[in-house]
């Protein structure tokens, strides 16, 4: 008695204001299950069809306030079309639920339009498509993820939502057990209008390729695809036919694809594109994440047809391995692959898959068609190609990419540049010792940096036409072009016009001579310059030796006589261009006098060794003053190693310092101008009062100006030479005829705690 009483309380609050009912018992029926009572005294205003109703002429009462289940609003299980049902009971019941006790099939044709209810599926109800394709418009889902609540040809409309956010693939009856082809079900998922499509945890078989709708979103994070069968495209995503950016366009989408090939690919040496993994079609402002594994072509990135574009997109390749090409940036018709961001690919080839055979980690380029895909940038991850005949990164038609910071774990080739690609930047954050450097065969104006000394070298014909138009622009050259800039030279004393071959890498703090017989070095005017300090620092692990390549007033190469060096260098002739080279690979200072039969003179470091030639640093200071064809202002201090007798003028008050320490001189001090070489055979004469001399015996393309001649034992400054005569820069007071010579100069020797002064410096031509 007491639990009669406590129940007719509890119907009493749910009926709120009905009359007392009639019955403490339900009234079972099967329609509508037990959750009805009878009950008299209910005003007809009450009664609304659903909550109250007259059945057989009694008046029943709904006793909870739960959602409604379709039986009880007359959609009925029984195999008859419910459309026109579902819709009626739609505009009033927001919410129903599909499935009581037992699994039972809902069957409708055409559309339905639920009006915003929410219906949620229990205990393995299902809505079956008729006759004709069943869509769903207008509705709030709910149900498991692991749950088939659809049966046939179910489409659900992109009016429709989900309670949770997603609809999962195995809504339609998917098994992800690994042996059943899941390729039919998924494909009515994957063919949903803008929603985010779930793929449950596990192993879907599938033996057809899926289409995954462009304006719906796909995360497979959890589950994986296994691909059974023949080649073909296995799964797509993205249109291949919206123009971008417009509103239809795949935009602002994310995928996650999860996909592996259940027996290897066995592929050929041919870009044939057969048996895609993933192919992902005018993504645009998209996010793609995927593991591949397995495939002729894991994944393809494709620009399609008319205005297609993929581009501002960023890509996750998560892990792809064990493909011919793992990673392909393409286009067909008029399509781009722009400005994407392709995110620390972890890319992989294992040795024993398709020994010997040729694959490629990344490739930019195009399928039949000329475009340069541009602004992309890679980032980070691991190409790791084991095995002969491989390469990581393949760019046929690239422009401005970039691709930094990726370890470069394979041992074949790391980067190809082909075609027009052109001014690429290729920067590995790490490589294995032994990797090939890079493919120069053909290309544009690349960078490539080689982590191993993280260097800055062109990737193709850097060359060293190029370089000395830098060096040139750098270097001082006179108003005259006496002096060459710093640049690179053949081994004949050419200077290089243009190499292809020639590859010099730039290091952020030394250049390595990549070719023997080349040479890094600048050409003098000598005429009225014969001395100079050379120094030069090369790498620890480097070698490297002086060329002395000295040349007459004709331009021929003086091969027989030496030039004068200090005591830290000696020299031999040597037939390597020509000229005279050091003979120890030290980085000592080598001083250098030229003989007076030498007008022109070739300084440099070379490259005997080919790649052990790294200079760090490279100077040639010229030792003597007033060089006019140098057209540097006249030296106030310089350097010898003992008093000076060199070739060359020297102005009063010129301090040159001792360098050799092997005395007490500090320096020594020009005491009198002159000029320390013979005029020898000249004789001249000239009239009281004037400074024209009329010289024979020589030639006065030998006599300078600014140099200092004895005439009648006085010192004449030479102001300026014409053919047979020099003017000096001041009047002899009485006429004179005979021997002219020149006149040296004097020098004090300052030694050590004898003070001194010096100032000024030495013109030095230097990178």
């Amino acid at each position: 008695m007491k639990k009669i009483t406590i129940l007719i309380a509890f119907v009493s609050l749910v009926l709120a204001g009905y009359s007392q009912a009639d019955s403490t018992l339900p009234v079972f029926n099967p329609t509508r299950g037990n959750l009805w009572y009878k009950a008299s005294g209910v005003p007809a205003y009450k009664i609304d069809g659903y909550r109250v109703k007259i059945v057989d002429g009694d008046t029943l009462v709904r006793s909870t306030s739960e959602p409604f289940r379709a039986e009880e609003l007359q959609i009925m299980p029984d195999g008859s079309d419910q459309k026109a049902q579902i819709e009626s009971v739609a505009t009033t019941i927001k919410e129903i639920i599909f499935g009581t006790d037992t699994a039972r099939q809902y069957t409708a044709n055409d559309s339905i339009d639920f009006k915003g209810a929410v219906i949620r599926f229990r205990n393995g109800a299902q809505l079956k498509a008729g006759t004709a394709t069943l869509k769903i418009k207008n509705a709030v889902v709910d149900a498991d993820d692991n749950a088939k609540i659809f049966d046939g040809n179910v489409i659900l409309d992109q009016s429709c939502t989900t309670v949770k956010g997603y609809i999962s693939a195995k809504w339609w009856g998917a098994k992800g057990d690994g042996t059943t082809d899941d390729a039919t079900t998924i494909q009515y998922a994957a063919k949903t209008q803008r929603q985010n499509v779930v793929l449950p945890p596990g192993d879907y078989r599938i033996n057809s390729g899926i289409k995954i709708d462009s304006t719906s979103s796909f995360d497979g994070s959890r589950g994986v695809f296994v691909a059974y069968g023949s080649p073909r495209t296995w799964i797509t995503i993205g249109s291949d036919s919206m123009s971008v950016p417009t509103v239809n366009a795949t935009r602002a989408r994310k995928y996650y694809i999860r996909i592996t090939r259940a027996t290897q690919s066995d592929w050929a040496d041919s870009l044939t594109v057969t048996d895609i993994g993933l192919l992902a079609r005018n993504l645009y402002q998209s996010e793609l994440k995927y593991e591949v594994n397995g495939f002729t072509f894991n994944a393809i990135m494709r620009g399609e047809k008319t205005a297609g574009g993929f581009e501002q997109s960023n890509i996750y390749p998560i892990n792809s391995s064990n493909a011919f090409v793992n990673i392909w940036c393409t286009r067909i018709g008029n399509g781009y692959f722009n400005s994407n961001y392709i995110h620390a690919p972890s890319i992989r080839i294992d040795s024993d898959v398709n020994t010997g055979k040729r694959a490629y980690g990344i490739r930019f380029g195009t399928e039949g068609d000329v475009y340069l895909h541009n602004n992309n940038i890679t980032k980070g991850g691991s190409i790791q190609l084991n095995g002969s005949n491989r390469v990581a990164l393949d760019l046929i038609y690239s422009y401005q990419n970039e691709f930094t910071g990726w370890r470069n774990e394979s041992n074949g080739i790391p980067v190809i540049f082909k075609n027009t690609s052109d001014k690429n930047v290729v920067q590995p954050g790490f490589a294995f010792a032994g990797t090939k450097a890079i493919d120069l065969s053909t290309g544009g104006n690349n960078i490539y940096e080689d982590p191993k000394d993280r260097i800055l070298s062109p990737a193709n014909s850097y060359t060293a036409f190029e370089w000395n138009a830098k060096g040139n622009s750098a270097a001082y050259n006179s108003t005259n072009n006496n002096l060459k800039g710093i640049g690179v030279w053949g081994g004949n004393g050419e200077e290089i016009t243009y190499a292809p071959t020639t590859h010099l890498e730039i290091y952020p703090d030394a250049i390595k001579i990549k070719n023997t017989g080349l040479s890094i070095g600048a050409e003098f005017n000598t005429e009225n310059t014969k001395m100079f300090l050379v120094k030069h620092t090369h790498r620890s692990d480097s070698t490297g030796r002086m060329l002395i390549v000295m040349y007459d007033a004709n331009n021929n190469q003086l091969v027989t006589t030496a030039p004068k060096t200090g005591d830290k260098q000696t020299l031999y002739n040597s037939s390597w261009g020509g000229g005279w080279l050091t003979q120890s690979n030290t980085a000592d200072d080598l001083f250098i006098n030229l003989p007076d039969s030498c007008k022109k003179v070739r300084i440099a470091f070379v490259g005997l060794l080919g790649n052990a030639n790294i200079l760090k640093s490279f100077s040639i200071t010229t030792l003597s003053s007033n060089s006019t064809n140098l057209s540097f202002k006249a030296n106030t201090e310089n350097i010898a190693t003992a008093a000076p007798v060199w070739a060359g003028t020297y102005e009063k008050g010129q301090a040159i310092y001792n360098t050799s320490m092997s005395t007490s001189s500090l320096y020594w001090l020009t005491k009198t101008a002159g000029t320390n070489r013979t005029m020898t055979g000249a004789s001249g004469s000239v009239t009281s009062g004037t400074n024209e001399v009329t010289v024979t015996g020589i030639s006065t393309d030998s006599v300078y100006v600014g140099e200092y001649v004895n005439i009648n034992s006085i010192r004449y400054k030479i102001g300026r030479v014409t053919a047979g005569k020099i003017f000096l820069t001041e009047n002899v007071p009485s006429t004179y005829s005979g021997t002219i010579n020149y006149v040296p100069a004097e020098f004090i020797e300052m030694k050590i705690g004898s003070g001194g002064s010096g100032g000024g410096g030495a013109f030095t031509a230097e990178f």
